[in-house]
């Protein structure tokens, strides 16, 4: 018989001990500008920066991917942590080829320049072959300034990486919190995604790390980041989101089922680690698979270095999520990367999916305090009751719930037994022991991997190398600049 769903949640043994709950590096990389105000306000000076882009076109109706939830963030952040401890970090757009050590070329010169004559070249319209198109409604619109968005938030996870790159001592932390695009494809957009700034970052990591652990907590599965490494040991990718469903509509992408690992005949079986959902995860479920797996996963494939997607769409309450999907509080959201930070090694942080602003602007301004081990405010009993503060910039858009928190809702039903969670990870931990050698047995001759097809095929985009064993020149990131001082 199976425990009881009330029974207490085992911590995470060994690699989360208290030994790592010291102040480490913490960089945050932004183009959101603001100006000192004097004791301890700020101002967001609004301008030119990636939250002044609208995806719906030409300005008709609304799109539930609103990048202004970055400078709700970012006045949040300003507002409740400890700005002296946060090294502020402007950053380089990516350039056009930065952009295809991963994504077709002819993709991204039709996103860069999407001319009629362009596409009377084309056998298939590329709209169709891009999944793209003009409508403002669909998700993926071809908005004012579409590329340069594109190269912004794929320029700040690079310049990011590169910055672990350069600092590997004290083991530092990396934040892009417009990050996060984890369901570009090589040669498509989807889900709101048009360049697969993850890809890009882990690429850029590999030049320097062994191994590279990337954990997504998004609702949505990391499937490009999945495929693009799909044939990689030297990636593991764990992602816990929702179940793929005919029921349930908003489970896009559809992928992500339990036994999906990894490649059969291939040293990167598996290294696909997935931790499939239903409708109403609570806070007590979630972490409880998440910490479980996290352990024995760290444990054989021992990451030199994590990639968090730390996607705000699983919260209760979601704007698309709404009532099918999960019951996170941005406790058990934040208790995840409290765990994740505890993990103790050089870390990339990106935000992901969140549509519901306010709720968005919370979490990730409550994380980067835990980033910055300043988390227990939040996390402390009792820290429900806190308050927005009223200096913050933005504090009329927090008019529905002025709590620093959003919490679980009290109507929306469990469909996750602890039964049915256990069996899940149960499985997971023993494709884990099954397949993931104990590190470093991991063959490291693959220093970086190569693209062998950039049609658009299941797993066809996934990296590996080449039949010597190593990486393809044409797939290396171009050098990049050395970040420097920070901007503020």
């Amino acid at each position: 018989m199976g425990r009881s769903d009330t029974e207490a949640i085992p911590k995470l043994p060994g690699c989360t001990t208290n030994r790592f709950d010291t102040n480490r590096p913490v960089a945050y990389f932004t183009d959101i500008h603001h100006r000192n105000l004097g004791r301890g306000r700020y101002e967001i000076v609004e301008g030119g920066d990636i939250g002044a882009f609208k995806f719906a076109v030409g300005g008709c109706g609304d799109h539930p991917m609103d990048p202004e939830r970055l400078r709700l963030t970012h006045s949040l952040i300003e507002s409740e942590s400890p700005m002296n401890r946060l090294s502020l970090y402007s950053f380089q757009p990516a350039t056009f080829d930065e952009l295809a050590v991963f994504h077709d070329r002819r993709y991204l010169e039709f996103i860069r320049n999407p001319s009629e004559a362009d596409r009377k070249n084309h056998a298939v319209d590329p709209f169709v072959k891009y999944n793209l198109s003009l409508l403002p409604w669909t998700d993926c619109t071809l908005f004012e300034g579409v590329y340069d968005y594109c190269c912004r938030t794929a320029g700040a996870s690079l310049d990011a990486a590169q910055w672990l790159c350069d600092n590997t001592d004290d083991r530092p932390i990396a934040i892009n919190w417009n990050g996060g695009m984890h369901h570009a494809h090589c040669a498509n957009a989807a889900g709101f995604c048009y360049v697969n700034d993850i890809v890009l970052a882990i690429v850029k990591l590999l030049e320097r790390y062994e191994r590279v652990l990337y954990v997504d907590i998004d609702y949505h599965h990391g499937d490009a980041v999945e495929e693009a490494f799909y044939s990689c040991p030297r990636v593991v990718t764990l992602s816990i989101h929702s179940a793929p469903s005919k029921s349930n509509t908003i489970s896009f992408p559809g992928t992500g089922a339990i036994y999906d690992i990894g490649p059969e005949g291939s040293p990167a079986k598996g290294h696909a680690v997935n931790l499939p959902m239903k409708p109403g995860l609570s806070d007590d479920m979630f972490l409880y698979a998440l910490r479980t797996t996290l352990s024995t996963l760290v444990q054989r494939f021992r990451p030199s270095c994590l990639v968090v997607q730390s996607g705000s769409d699983s919260l209760a309450g979601d704007l698309l999520t709404s009532h099918s999907g999960f019951n996170l509080s941005t406790r058990g959201h934040a208790t995840a990367v409290q765990e994740l930070r505890r993990l103790g090694i050089p870390t990339l942080v990106l935000g992901g999916g969140g549509y519901s602003l306010t709720s968005v602007a919370k979490c990730w301004s409550m994380e980067t305090a835990v980033w910055l081990n300043r988390g227990e405010p939040f996390l402390s009993p009792g820290a429900e009751d806190s308050c927005i503060p009223s200096t913050d910039q933005y504090y009329v858009r927090y008019a529905a719930s002025t709590s620093v928190h959003v919490k679980a809702q009290a109507d929306l039903k469990e469909h996750n037994s602890r039964d049915s969670v256990e069996h899940t990870v149960n499985t997971v931990l023993s494709n884990i022991n099954e397949y993931i050698p104990i590190a470093p047995s991991v063959p490291l001759g693959l220093n970086l991997p190569a693209v062998q097809d950039t049609k658009r095929r299941r797993r066809s985009s996934s990296f590996h190398a080449d039949s010597k064993g190593e990486p393809s020149p044409s797939r290396r990131i171009p050098p990049r600049r050395r970040v420097n001082k920070d901007r503020s």
